[in-house]
């Protein structure tokens, strides 16, 4: 099927689109805060909140699906999360809905299913916070705080996949590994936006460490004008 043929070029093709490894672990946003990870304690968690915004989805042809990706490091050389949305592709591909899966570089891992809705409605806005927590060498891929027409309130401790990592904190992290590794993988110009809106770290005693406002689009329809 042409569908499940895109998604898997578009996930097979995640490990070139990675950047080499950051320069530094201290850098400066206009508008954002500093992080430095000398000064400050060890990041265990990390929250990204997203916002998709479609234009005219549809269910006939299963448009847009899309996918985001959220690595403990800078590269998805080892252990990462994925979620694909508005379809299902693990074992078999199934239209609508989202699925979680943990990948260790090419080697696939562990997915959960949830919900079966479609995109369906002109004009949708759907918001969603994606996280990593690392606790004891067990790294955590959340969803929470999901709100759409499509499927309503979404996320919680329900939507999260575990693993053994051999890491214990997420300084590693960045959050240009998320949006390099994004994408909408089918019926983009379904989509007006695709973004990471705003980016929290947090320590042990989730404490909130730093707070990144800068916006990082993923796709971004062009204008007709």
């Amino acid at each position: 099927m042409l569908i499940r043929a895109l998604s898997e070029r578009c996930r097979s093709l995640l490990r070139h689109r990675t950047t080499a490894a950051l320069a530094a672990v201290a850098f400066m946003v206009a508008g954002t805060s500093v992080y430095s990870y000398d000064a400050t304690p060890d990041v265990l968690r990390v929250e990204e909140d997203w916002e998709l915004i479609l234009d005219e989805p549809s269910n006939s042809i299963s448009a847009p699906q899309m996918m985001t990706v959220m690595s403990p490091k800078e590269d998805l050389g080892d252990l990462y999360g994925m979620v694909t949305w508005n379809y299902r592709e693990i074992p078999s591909f199934y239209s609508g809905g989202l699925q979680l899966q943990s990948w260790s570089d090419d080697l696939f891992l562990y997915s959960k299913n949830f919900h079966e809705g479609e995109f369906s409605t002109k004009g949708e806005t759907i918001t969603w916070t994606q996280s990593l927590k690392v606790n004891n060498n067990i790294l955590t891929l959340r969803i929470k705080n999901g709100q759409s027409d499509t499927w309503g309130s979404f996320g919680g401790t329900q939507m999260q996949l575990s693993e053994l990592i051999l890491v214990n904190n997420l300084n590693s992290y960045s959050p240009e590994t998320s949006v390099e590794n994004s994408a909408v993988t089918y019926g983009a110009y379904r989509v007006v936006r695709l973004r990471i809106k705003e980016v929290r770290y947090y320590d042990a005693d989730n404490n909130l460490i730093s707070t990144d406002s800068a916006s990082r689009v993923v796709h971004e329809r062009p204008s007709n004008n």
